[in-house]
């Protein structure tokens, strides 16, 4: 279990997660010469947004395997429930060892940007090596399991077959098109723009009337009124919004 104080972690209350945080391994990994308990990091005492005072690091495991500010540790008989693994157990199983050869439902795996290597986003993407590079140390670890049940649980492995892959892209693109038919109507607002002809001068009139009759309705209601303009933004970060957590349940 991970420190949750709302005092010092604002976003504790998101309902993203089921907070505290918690993390588990099996006794045989959190055994292992390689996980750490750590305290300090480049010889100094381990930072407040590193994880202080106490973390969790497992190096063959994806990033969010290693809780930070650890306040509590149990030993169960079962395997415990996971912070993102009860949020989307169709994407994060109890392992989440690194795993090129397994897709996540939504990327590949296969290729990874180092950080340090320079470039940013546009760095050289490298192969993603097994367990992150510790096959020979942890691999023995894991030889009853399939390969793909070392990324996902059982039941998340399951779920994540649930579409087909060559689906997604078009589901993505359905999700998108609310954002794009208001961003359009964003700069389009104009009966001459929408009909792609030049504007007449008498739609200009038009126009101009009519936004002085609406501009006339909200004084006698006694409020500004407000640009249609940003009206349509807010839609459309609305419809963003939406549209991501749409693609996150895919």
């Amino acid at each position: 279990m991970t420190l949750a104080d709302p005092k010092t972690m604002p976003f504790v209350g998101s309902r993203v997660l089921d907070w505290p945080y918690a993390e588990g391994l099996r006794m045989d990994e959190a055994m292992h010469p390689l996980t750490l308990l750590t305290f300090g990091m480049y010889g100094e005492v381990l930072p407040n947004q590193n994880g202080a005072p106490v973390r969790i690091v497992v190096p063959w495991k994806y990033g969010f395997k290693s809780g930070k500010s650890i306040v509590k540790i149990r030993f169960v008989e079962k395997e415990p429930g996971t912070a993102w693994n009860k949020a989307a157990p169709q994407e994060y199983g109890f392992y989440s060892n690194v795993n090129p050869n397994v897709d996540h439902p939504r990327w590949s795996q296969a290729t990874e940007r180092r950080i340090g290597d320079g470039g940013g986003l546009f760095a050289k993407r490298t192969k993603t090596l097994m367990f992150n590079g510790y096959e020979a140390q942890v691999g023995q670890l894991y030889a009853r399991h399939g390969p793909e049940e070392v990324l996902l649980s059982r039941c998340g492995r399951e779920q994540a077959r649930c579409m087909h892959p060559a689906a997604k892209p078009l589901v993505f693109v359905l999700c998108l098109l609310p954002f794009a038919w208001l961003f359009y109507g964003a700069f389009t607002d104009r009966p001459g723009r929408q009909s792609g002809r030049v504007p007449d001068p008498r739609d200009r009139r038009l126009d101009a009337a009519l936004h002085l009759h609406r501009a006339g309705r909200h004084a006698a209601a006694g409020h500004r009124p407000r640009p249609t303009r940003w009206r349509a933004f807010a839609a459309c970060w609305a419809c963003s919004r939406t549209s991501t957590s749409c693609v996150h349940l895919l």
